[in-house]
């Protein structure tokens, strides 16, 4: 009989408890999608420190996975619209990594971009060598340059 009514007690302040936490950013958690965290956690379920942002257009979760800083976007209804991930060049797949040496051999992977959407996943890929700075799209096994620099390198002859 006594736990019954400690558990009358606490229930309203239990209830009211999810409205009172905030996420590290200060963004109040009632300000999340429940459609977007649900599907955010279904989908990186092992992720424990994820910070939210909110912008006029967005949902933006912010969080490391394996090591890499990822970031995902969800309409302001909650459907999840794409993520980006960032990591070494060392971390690409192999079939990617493969594409991109077999047209620019004597480039190096430098770091790497990822975005994902429900339909597919787009590489943006930063190589180097001693002339040149490429930003690379793989983009459905179709590899081209988005953008080039001249490298400053001083072993560059």
């Amino acid at each position: 009989m006594k736990t019954c009514h400690l558990l009358r007690r606490l229930l309203p302040g239990l209830l009211f408890l999810p409205f009172i936490v905030r996420a590290e950013n200060g963004l109040p958690l009632n300000e999340i999608s429940t459609r977007a965290y649900r599907y955010f956690h279904k989908t990186w379920s092992a992720v424990k420190d994820e910070t939210w942002y909110k912008t006029d257009k967005e949902l933006i979760v912010s969080f490391k996975s394996n090591g890499h800083l990822k970031k995902a976007f969800f309409n302001p209804r909650g459907s999840f619209l794409y993520s980006i991930e960032y990591y070494p060049g060392i971390d690409l797949s192999p079939d990617v990594t493969g594409m991109i040496q077999k047209k620019y051999p004597d480039f190096q992977i430098d770091a790497v971009t990822q975005v994902s959407n429900p339909d597919r996943v787009l590489y943006f890929v930063h190589i180097k060598n001693a002339s040149f700075i490429r930003t690379i799209s793989v983009i459905e096994e179709k590899v081209e340059v988005y953008e080039e620099l001249i490298n400053g390198d001083p072993r560059r002859d």
